[in-house]
C-alpha cells in the first residue's frame, strides 16, 4: 500500500504506520492519510470553520471517536456476555451451538456490542454536514443477518423432531428473511430521512434565491433613486426622494442606508441658487436658493421627521427606530424634528435657515457644533441621554432651553447668543460649560438645576442674568465673567465650592437669600453698584480685594467656618445689621463692626462706638 505523504516535521515512516494503525479500527483512514495537509501540519486535519452551503456533501469531516469510559464499558460487557454463554456449560463451541438455547443470542449480542466499541460514534455536525455510510456498516448487517439465520436454523434443527425438519430449516430461513427485512427498514428510514433532509436544503437554497433576488431588485431601485436625486429637475429629485422612502419603509434593514442617502443630499450645496436675498442674512452662512430647491428640501426633511416620531396619528408602524442622522455642512430650512427619537444627531458646521424647532425631541447624543442658527431655535422639553455639544454655536435669533433635561456632560463653550437665552427649568444632570459664551440678550436660568456644577468662566452676558432659584451641585465658577447690567441669584444655592474671583458686575449683584454650604470666593470681585448678601448663608468665605461702587449688605446673614471681611472696599460702609457669626479661627471683620459673642459661641454685630458718632455726623452734614 502506497501513500502519497509530502515532507513535513514527521518522517514518512512514522506517518505511513500510524496511517496503516488506525485504518484497522478507523474507516476510509487512508483517505484521510491521503488527503494529509502538504504543508506537514496536522493529522487528522482540522475542520474548518466555515459554513458550507450543501449539508449534503460525502467529504465530510471525521467524526468523534467513542469516548473512552464508554468504549471500557461496552467492551467490558461484550466479555462478561461471551464468556458467560460460552463457557458457563463448559462444553465444546460446536455443542455450545447446538443444545444451548438463549447463550446464542447472547453471544451474538456480546459480538454486535464488540463491533460498536470498534467503529466511530456519529458526528454531531455544527454546519449540518452528512456523514456517508461506511461499508463496513453493510458487512456487519450482513454478519448479523447470516448469524441470525444459522443460529435459528441450527438451534430449531436441534430441537427439531426427525419429521419436522424442513419445517426448522423454512422457519429458520424465515427468521434470516425477517431480520434482513429489518435492515432494509433501517435502510429505508434513513433514505427517508436524507429526503426530508434534502427537501429542507433545497427549500433553504430556494429562501437564500429569493433574498438575494429582492436585494438585487432593492439595490436597482436604490440606485435608480440616487441618480434621481442627483438630476437637475426638481421633479425627478422629488420622485427620487419618495422611492428612497417606500424602499426604507418596506426593508428594515436598509432604513439607515436611506437616511444616510437623504442626510447626504441635504448636505450637498444648492444645486439652483436664486439671486435674491432676504434683507440682513449672511449670504457666507446662509446661500440663497430658488423655490424650486427650497421644496424639494423641505420634502427631504419631512420624509426623515415623519418617520422619527414613534406616535404617528395616521400610521403607528410608518416609525423608524434606531436611526442616526449626519446633517453636518448641511443647509436646512425651517428644520422641524419636534418629538423624534434619534440615536445621534450630528449638525456641525450646519446652516438653519428659518425657524428650527425640536421640542420634545429625544436625542441621545447631539453635536451642533459650530452651526449657525439664522431665527429662533426650539428645544423645549427635549432629552439629551448622553453627550451635548453646541461649542461655537451662533443663534442669531433666539434660544429657548425651557424644562430641557441634559443627561450627560453638556458643553455651550464659545457659543454667542445674538438674542435672549432661556433656560428656565432645565436641567443639567452632567456638567455644564459656558465657558467664553457671549450673551448679547437676556440670559434666564431661573430655577435650573446643575447637578455636576457649571462653569462660566470668562463668559460675557450684555443684559440682566438671572439665576433666581438654581441649585449647584458640582464644583461652579463664574471666575473673570461679565455681567454687564448685574445679575440675580437670589434664594439659589451653591454645594459646592463656588469662586466668584476676578467677575464684574456692571450694575448690581443680587445674592438675597443664597446658601454657600462650602468655601466660596469672591476675591478680586467688582460691583459697580450695590452688592445685596441679605439673609445670605456663608461657610467659609473670602472677599479679598473685592470692590462695590456704594455698599454691600449683609444684613441678617449667617457666617460659619474661615471669614474674611475685613479687605472689602466701598463707598459706604459695609452693612451687617441683624447678621449673626459661628465663632471660629481666621475670622477678620470690617473695622466699622465689632463682634458680641453670646453665648455657645454664637456672635451678633455692632458698630464700633467711634465709627458710629462719625457716621452720626456724617449723616447730619
Amino acid at each position: 500500500m502506497v501513500f502519497s505523504v509530502s515532507s513535513g516535521p514527521r518522517s514518512v515512516s512514522d506517518l505511513s504506520e500510524k496511517c496503516l494503525w488506525r485504518s484497522a479500527v478507523w474507516p476510509c483512514a487512508r483517505d484521510r492519510a491521503s488527503a494529509r495537509s502538504p504543508s506537514g501540519g496536522r493529522w487528522p486535519p482540522r475542520r474548518r470553520s466555515r459554513r458550507r452551503l450543501d449539508p449534503i456533501k460525502p467529504n465530510s469531516a471525521p467524526g468523534k471517536l467513542v469516548t473512552t469510559k464508554t468504549r471500557i464499558s461496552l467492551a467490558t460487557m461484550a466479555i462478561a456476555l461471551v464468556s458467560y454463554s460460552a463457557f458457563s456449560k463448559k462444553e465444546k463451541i460446536i455443542d455450545w451451538i447446538k443444545n444451548a438455547e438463549h447463550d446464542a443470542i447472547l453471544f451474538a449480542l456480546g459480538v454486535m456490542i464488540l463491533m460498536v466499541c470498534l467503529t466511530r460514534a456519529p458526528e454531531r455536525s455544527h454546519s449540518n454536514e452528512i456523514r456517508i455510510i461506511s461499508w463496513s456498516w453493510f458487512v456487519l448487517g450482513f454478519f448479523v443477518v447470516a448469524a441470525s439465520t444459522w443460529i435459528a436454523t441450527s438451534w430449531l434443527l436441534a430441537e427439531a423432531a426427525d419429521g419436522q425438519r424442513i419445517e426448522a430449516i423454512r422457519t429458520g430461513l424465515t427468521i434470516g428473511a425477517g431480520t434482513g427485512g429489518a435492515m432494509a427498514l433501517i435502510i429505508s428510514a434513513r433514505r427517508q430521512w436524507l429526503g426530508e433532509r434534502s427537501h429542507l436544503h433545497d427549500m433553504a437554497v430556494s429562501r437564500n434565491n429569493l433574498k438575494d433576488a429582492q436585494e438585487k431588485r432593492v439595490t436597482e431601485l436604490q440606485a435608480n433613486a440616487s441618480d434621481q436625486i442627483s438630476s437637475e429637475s426638481p421633479a425627478a429629485r422629488l420622485s427620487g426622494l419618495y422611492t428612497l422612502e417606500r424602499l426604507a419603509q418596506n426593508n428594515p434593514e436598509y432604513r439607515q442606508t436611506i437616511t444616510n442617502i437623504i442626510c447626504a443630499y441635504l448636505r450637498m450645496a444648492s444645486s439652483s441658487t436664486n439671486d435674491t436675498q432676504k434683507e440682513g442674512q449672511n449670504s457666507d452662512f446662509f446661500p440663497a436658493i430658488s423655490q424650486e430647491e427650497r421644496e424639494v428640501r423641505l420634502t427631504a426633511q419631512e420624509i426623515l421627521s415623519n418617520h422619527l416620531r414613534p406616535i404617528q396619528e395616521n400610521d403607528s408602524k410608518s416609525y423608524w427606530p434606531n436611526i442616526s442622522l449626519d446633517l453636518s455642512r448641511a443647509n436646512l430650512v425651517d428644520f422641524n424634528l419636534d418629538g423624534c427619537e434619534l440615536n445621534k444627531l450630528t449638525c456641525r458646521n450646519a446652516n438653519f435657515q428659518g425657524s428650527s424647532s425640536f421640542r420634545r425631541a429625544k436625542i441621545e447624543f447631539a453635536d451642533f457644533s459650530h452651526s449657525t442658527f439664522s431665527q429662533s431655535a426650539h428645544f423645549e422639553q427635549s432629552k439629551f441621554s448622553q453627550i451635548a455639544t453646541f461649542d461655537s454655536t451662533n443663534f442669531e435669533g433666539g434660544c429657548h432651553f425651557e424644562s430641557a433635561i441634559f443627561s450627560d456632560k453638556t458643553s455651550f463653550s464659545r457659543s454667542r447668543f445674538s438674542r435672549s437665552a432661556d433656560f428656565t427649568d432645565s436641567s443639567f444632570r452632567g456638567s455644564a460649560n459656558f465657558s467664553l459664551s457671549k450673551m448679547r440678550g437676556s440670559a434666564q436660568f431661573y430655577r435650573c438645576k446643575f447637578n455636576q456644577g457649571a462653569d462660566f468662566g470668562a463668559a460675557h452676558l450684555n443684559r440682566l442674568a438671572v439665576f433666581q432659584e438654581c441649585v449647584f451641585g458640582g464644583y461652579t465658577t463664574f471666575g473673570s465673567a461679565t455681567f454687564r447690567e448685574g445679575a440675580d441669584f437670589e434664594s439659589s444655592r451653591f454645594l459646592e465650592v463656588t469662586s466668584f474671583k476676578g467677575s464684574v458686575f456692571g450694575s448690581d449683584a443680587l445674592f438675597s437669600g443664597v446658601s454657600f454650604l462650602k468655601y466660596s470666593s469672591f476675591k478680586n470681585m467688582k460691583v459697580k453698584f450695590f452688592g445685596v448678601f441679605e439673609g445670605s448663608k456663608f461657610n467659609r468665605t473670602s472677599f479679598n480685594d473685592s470692590r462695590f461702587g456704594c455698599t454691600v449688605n449683609f444684613s441678617r446673614s449667617h457666617f460659619s467656618g474661615d471669614v474674611n471681611l475685613s479687605a472689602i472696599k466701598c463707598g459706604w460702609p459695609p452693612m451687617l445689621e441683624g447678621a449673626e457669626v459661628t465663632k471660629s479661627n481666621g475670622q477678620r471683620w470690617p473695622n466699622e463692626w465689632v463682634v458680641v459673642w453670646d453665648k455657645e459661641d454664637l456672635g451678633h454685630f455692632e458698630k464700633a462706638p467711634d465709627i458710629s458718632s462719625k457716621v452720626a455726623e456724617k449723616e447730619e452734614r
